[in-house]
């Protein structure tokens, strides 16, 4: 039987039950976040796409080849170190409990490896957010403490799947991935068609994904970062689909979670046998989860493209977190390629930094709240 619960206020007489709290699904420097996405959506908006282009054009030629969205990508701002410290200072400094914090970057596993390799961090788990080709789309699998003398080996099978998929080998390689008991496997905003296939093509490539891959399965999350209406469908899927259902942060900036898990678990492995084996869940949204999504993505923007003079690599400006493949496969970052900063970045950059300043943050938070919805009115 599956026993999951969801709390809007992390109240005293409800954190007091607890040990521990658990962060899930936060990002960091080695994260390789693609810019396709972006793409899509200036392709979507025709004025955006032509000032883009006009550009271009102007820096490089009328000869220049269109963007290729899909070979640029940006990394979220803070180290391992740096992330793993954010998320333990929430949890016990505002809830007063032990934090058990899993980052799981983009396909690679370097953050928690490195953390490893220090005395007061070696007990960290080793995940990674796996990107997983499906049809027409893909979904994300977070794969949380794979276990340290197969890790190298397990990543080398998810590369190779993502690089050349094979749908009759993908039950087999997530069933050798869970086969460790203490290796819990997530099911990342399944509701996001990342891929914009549409709804009714998603929730098919979905319900297929599901029926070749559920044993395998542990649990459905719950994203910090997307939408109440977006979250209430995956609870919905959760329930449907039996799956308890789970936090997950997907922190890029310095945000810290926006949802948690609460447990009685003493390290990662005890959590993971309280979702696997017990079925057990209780998720808690954080107070600035209710604020309006659209202002907390502007001030993750504003993490992402702010000077950082203690940057842990040496990447003070943005455009050095910004980086570029050409055809010929020479990888650069976007402060590397630039003479000087295009006027239409440097007005967009002054945007944000504007409408991310603290002082307009009750107009803006007023401004963007719209009607209350269902988790406003339940935390209320």
């Amino acid at each position: 039987m599956t026993t999951s619960s969801l709390h809007f206020r992390p109240e005293p007489s409800l954190t007091r039950r607890f040990r521990s709290a658990v962060s899930l699904h936060g990002h960091t420097l080695h994260s390789k976040e693609r810019l396709t996405i972006v793409g899509r959506l200036i392709h979507a908006v025709p004025l955006l796409h032509e000032l883009i282009q006009r550009e271009r054009r102007r820096m490089a030629g009328p000869d220049a080849t269109p963007i290729d969205f899909s070979q640029v990508w940006w990394t979220p701002p803070l180290s391992a170190r740096q992330a793993l410290g954010l998320e333990t200072k929430q949890i016990e400094n505002k809830l007063g409990l032990a934090a058990l914090v899993s980052l799981s970057d983009h396909d690679n596993i370097d953050g928690p490896v490195r953390l490893r390799m220090m005395r007061e961090t070696r007990t960290t788990p080793i995940s990674v957010e796996w990107t997983v080709p499906f049809g027409e789309t893909c979904f994300h699998l977070g794969i949380h403490n794979l276990p340290a003398t197969g890790a190298a080996e397990a990543m080398q099978e998810m590369a190779a799947y993502t690089q050349a998929p094979r749908p009759n080998r993908l039950p087999a390689l997530l069933a050798e991935i869970s086969r460790t008991p203490e290796t819990l496997v997530i099911f990342n905003h399944p509701m996001w068609d990342q891929t914009g296939v549409g709804p009714s093509r998603h929730a098919a490539l979905l319900r297929h994904f599901v029926g070749r891959c559920k044993p395998y399965l542990h649990a459905a999350e719950i994203n910090g970062l997307r939408s109440w209406v977006e979250n209430s469908h995956a609870v919905a899927f959760a329930e449907a689909a039996g799956f308890p259902l789970i936090s997950g942060a997907d922190r890029h900036g310095r945000e810290p979670s926006a949802v948690l898990n609460l447990t009685n678990a003493a390290c990662f492995a005890e959590f993971a046998d309280d979702v696997r084996r017990k079925r057990e869940s209780t998720v808690l949204l954080m107070p600035h989860y209710q604020q309006p999504l659209k202002l907390r993505i502007l001030q993750n923007m504003a993490d992402v493209l702010r000077d950082d003079p203690d940057h842990s690599l040496g990447w003070v400006r943005w455009s050095d977190r910004v980086f570029h493949c050409s055809p010929e496969g020479t990888i650069s970052s976007l402060g590397e390629s630039w003479v000087r900063e295009p006027a239409m970045i440097r007005h967009f950059l002054r945007a944000v930094k504007i409408l991310s300043n603290h002082r307009l943050q009750p107009a803006l938070r007023l401004a963007l709240a719209g009607r209350r919805t269902r988790i406003q009115e339940a935390a209320s």
